[in-house]
Order: structure tokens, then C-alpha cells, then sequence
């Protein structure tokens, strides 16, 4: 009789494979992050574009025969606050020629001051709405909160630029301090005795 001295066969255990670095679990994790915050970040762009010129319309629909600014946008994959400012202003400043046509009773320095006072209306409504919105679904905060405020600066920096190219100079409440400093009485400029011989 033969014995078999042989020791039974035991499976070894398998352990989960530990990944570290930049391994496919982090890959993944990296993809869906960059993948949410691209969402993200393209609701934002449709969102404040949308609201910003459907304001433009609200606003302006009493002063033109009609409003054509298109409500749709497609956003793009890789841009910046101030692309997005740009691609928004330059759609609703198409209105101005239309403003102006409609209300040949202005002369251009009157028609682009109302135009600009309305523009910032629409903006700061737009805005506003637009913050409402993101706040009512949690995403007001970080970075897009953050994207929130450089586009809203960008618009307004970019207002004043378009102001500017006509010689005209947005009203600000930081100019206010310089304006009232260049009010001098005429005292400070005239003496008692210039201000005599004119007189005569």
C-alpha cells in the first residue's frame, strides 16, 4: 500500500488590487470630475445667456418694432469669462442701430445714453436671474460662483469699452469723487478786482 504524502492543494487567497497614483480607478474619478465640472460650467454659459437677452427683449420690446435676439446658445467646450462676455454683448449691442432708428427724436449722445442705461438694466437682471436659478439647484459656489463674477465684470468692462468708442464715458460711482473735485467756485479762479474791471 502505497501513501500518498502529497499535502492538498489551497487556492491562495486574491486580494483587491490596490490602486494608487494615477491608476484606471483615478482615471475614472478624474474623468467623471472634469466630465461634471464641464456640465457645469456649460449650464452656466446657456443659463446666463439666456437670461441676460431675454431681459434685452423684456426691456426693449417697448422701444423697438420688434426684439430678434436669438435665446439660443451653444456652448463651447474651452472658453473664458471674457469670450463668454464678449459673444453676449456683441449679440445685444446689435440693437443699438435699431434703437436709434426708432427714436429719430434722440440725437446719438441722448440715444446712446438711454440705450446704455437699459443695457445695464438687462445685464443686472439677467444676472441676478441667473444667480436665483444656480442658487435654487446648490451650484452657487466655488468655482462656478466664481466664473459668475468674472463674467459679470467682464460685461460691464466691456460696456464701458463700446461707450468709450463713441467718446462716451459709462457713469461710475468711483468717477463721482473727480467730478465734484472739478467743480471749483468761481471765487477760486477770479480775484475781487479781474472780477471788477469785467464788470465795467
Amino acid at each position: 500500500m502505497t501513501v500518498n504524502n502529497t499535502q492538498p492543494t489551497t487556492t491562495p487567497k486574491r486580494h483587491r488590487p490596490s490602486f494608487t497614483g494615477d491608476g484606471p480607478e483615478q482615471s475614472i474619478i478624474k474623468r467623471r470630475s472634469s466630465s461634471k465640472q464641464q456640465a457645469q460650467k456649460s449650464y452656466l454659459q446657456t443659463l446666463l445667456y439666456h437670461s441676460i437677452l431675454s431681459h434685452f427683449n423684456k426691456i426693449f420690446a417697448l422701444e423697438l418694432s420688434d426684439t430678434p435676439l436669438d435665446l439660443n446658445y451653444e456652448a463651447k467646450d474651452v472658453t473664458s469669462p471674457e469670450v463668454i462676455a464678449t459673444d453676449i454683448l456683441s449679440t445685444a449691442i446689435n440693437l443699438f442701430i435699431p434703437f436709434t432708428e426708432y427714436h429719430t427724436e434722440l440725437n446719438e449722445s441722448s440715444a446712446l445714453d438711454c440705450f446704455i442705461n437699459m443695457t445695464k438694466e438687462a445685464l443686472r437682471n439677467g444676472i441676478i436671474e441667473t444667480r436665483e436659478v444656480l442658487d435654487s439647484k446648490q451650484l452657487l459656489e466655488g468655482k462656478i460662483a466664481w466664473q459668475v463674477e468674472e463674467i459679470e465684470e467682464q460685461l460691464y468692462a466691456e460696456l464701458s469699452e463700446y461707450s468709450q468708442s463713441f467718446g462716451y464715458c459709462c457713469d461710475d460711482e468711483s468717477n463721482l469723487d473727480n467730478e465734484s473735485e472739478l467743480m471749483i467756485k468761481p471765487d477760486d479762479i477770479w480775484d475781487d478786482e479781474l472780477l471788477n474791471r469785467l464788470r465795467m
